[in-house]
């Protein structure tokens, strides 16, 4: 019989870390998959067709990054009722264990496992740029049904320096086999989008989130247009359903709007054709103001393309600059546009840093070691676990 995980998800549509757990379930996963999540919806599709059991309970959604008081006294207020569905879930499915695969699913997740006698681990894919919350997520870390926390960065491993016995380091992997350079994919996609050939395409993917940082990308494309660099920004992705995110999204448009007549700004929506959007562009921006790792970064880097991102997080863990990608302060639009303009007048440059990103990300991402590395560590806790329920 298959040992079983129940996997903790908080959201119904797909980002980064949600993307992290359908590659991990798509592959040839040894144990029997639950997902307890929000509601049905284009994650809980993609992971029934992996093969995963879906469970749905209602969970509201929050300001991200800076939490309100309101969002606390609002997750407070479902903390008990969320933790104890998961306890009755983990026993009614017979789960070995507990998988969180966010923040705000790791604490209610902590007393469900604490309640059921499962031992839990938490997938840290955020940097916690919120002083309470990250002393909250400490003090849960040190429980003893916390039994590993794996960290997508060592800078997000050392967000909790008092737990590193258990922690460890897997880093994100990509399917370098689907994502690779190809320039015809690329061009099919700039003849849709009606893309002259002289322009110089700039990319941004990620939800449409302040501190994601598209503004920043907007207001450096425009001063590259204004030195006579005529450009096209792709920004790929789409508002999360909360009026923070729907607010920025429209100032985005007002801004884009404003931009000189050489710089066309095309907001995509969510795509599911990445490899066709990556190969489309010219250079990649990750402009976030806090973040771990970047799957986007990893994916266009998969496909050959120069990657301009932020140093902050665990980004300059991947990148070198000047060689595989370049770095710029985070924030700093004077600095992106610097970095741009660096690539955007050389070809060649642009060439030897697509080349060797292909080469970091065929050595450092792949999706299969990273598979392994998870099975690993839910193998060693199972076998370790102190933990009795049967």
């Amino acid at each position: 019989m298959k040992l079983r995980v129940l996997f903790l998800e908080v959201l119904p549509t797909i980002a980064g870390g949600q993307k992290v757990l359908i590659d991990l379930l798509s592959g040839d996963f040894p144990f029997e998959a639950h997902v307890l999540l929000p509601e049905r919806g284009p994650l809980a599709d993609r992971l029934t067709t992996a093969g995963a059991i879906c469970h749905c309970t209602p969970m509201g959604q929050y300001t991200l990054v800076h939490k309100t008081l309101a969002d606390w006294v609002r997750y407070a207020n479902e903390l008990p009722r969320l933790s104890l569905h998961t306890a009755k879930l983990a026993r009614r499915v017979n789960a070995d264990i507990i998988y969180a695969n966010s923040g705000r699913a790791f604490l209610w997740g902590t007393l469900g496992a604490l309640l059921s006698g499962r031992p839990i681990v938490w997938h840290v894919h955020n940097m916690i740029a919120d002083g309470k919350t990250l002393a909250v997520m400490r003090l849960f870390s040190r429980m003893p049904a916390v039994r590993r926390l794996i960290c997508v960065c060592q800078a997000a491993r050392q967000q909790f320096p008092g737990v590193y016995a258990k922690s460890t380091v897997i880093y994100n992997g990509v399917d370098t086999r689907s994502l690779r350079p190809a320039p015809q994919l690329g061009q099919e996609v700039r003849n849709e989008l009606a893309i002259p050939g002289q322009c110089l395409v700039i990319g941004i993917v990620g939800d449409l989130r302040s501190h994601k940082g598209q503004d920043i990308v907007l207001r450096a494309a425009g001063r590259l247009a204004s030195q006579s660099t005529e450009c096209v920004v792709l920004i790929v992705g789409q508002a999360r359903p909360n009026e923070e995110s729907r607010s920025y999204a429209a100032r985005l448009r007002v801004l884009a709007d404003q931009l000189p007549s050489s710089c066309r700004v095309i907001f995509t929506g969510q795509r599911a054709d990445m490899p066709r959007i990556y190969n489309a562009l010219d250079i990649l921006v990750v402009a976030s103001l806090s973040e771990t790792t970047s799957l986007a970064l990893q994916e266009a880097m998969a496909c050959g393309k120069p990657v301009v991102a932020s140093r902050t997080g665990g980004i300059p863990e991947l990148i070198k600059h000047g060689v595989n990608g370049l770095l710029y302060p985070r924030g700093d639009v004077d600095g992106l546009t610097a970095q741009l303009t660096a690539l955007a007048g050389d070809s060649a440059f642009r060439a030897r840093v697509g080349v060797r990103a292909r080469q970091t990300a065929q050595r450092q991402f792949d999706l299969e070691r990273m598979r392994g590395q998870i099975v690993r560590e839910l193998a060693s806790v199972l076998n370790g676990s102190p933990f009795s329920w049967h």
